[in-house]
């Protein structure tokens, strides 16, 4: 199998994991299993529910599964010969990347604004979050423009 190959292969694959991540958001009430957790019962189902129903777990798994598909997007139109292996990793830390800022954020603005999320904010936010970790995938640059303007304002 040749290179670009696998890559489409990641892309397609990142979709279809973006997708099923982002169901449970939009449908799960994740206060049960929250509450269950607060409560001791640290079953493995509990866990995983919370993480992929919960809007801040799940919007950072969204933001990196769409840097994958960003990075893999990239490659492939730009014919680099980044391994399959970069390719994930660096989707993966430049979407995080994007989730750490989407909190500082939101955090920043608004003392507690996960406690009772609408559908309609989750997907506002889910959408926008994984447009901008895709974009900063693939266009790198503006990774790094948006690296050098935070820099800038710390230093100011």
């Amino acid at each position: 199998m040749k290179a670009p190959y696998i890559t489409g292969m990641i892309g397609v694959i990142s979709v279809v994991l973006w997708l099923a991540v982002f169901l449970p958001g939009i449908t799960i009430n994740s206060q049960p299993f929250r509450t269950s957790l607060l409560n001791g019962d640290f079953a493995l189902y509990n866990i995983f529910m919370t993480m992929i129903a919960y809007t801040l777990t799940n919007t950072a798994v969204l933001c990196c599964l769409a840097g994958i598909l960003g990075a893999t997007a990239h490659c492939l139109i730009k014919n680099c010969t980044e391994s399959s292996s970069s390719i994930i990793f660096t989707g993966i830390m430049r979407g995080f990347v994007v989730y750490l800022l989407l909190l500082a954020g939101v955090y920043a603005a608004t003392p507690a604004p996960f406690t009772s999320t609408t559908p309609e904010q989750y997907v506002r936010m889910a959408g926008t979050v994984s447009l901008l970790a895709f974009v900063v995938n693939f266009e790198p640059n503006l990774f790094q423009s948006l690296i050098n303007m935070a820099q800038t304002n710390r230093r100011s």
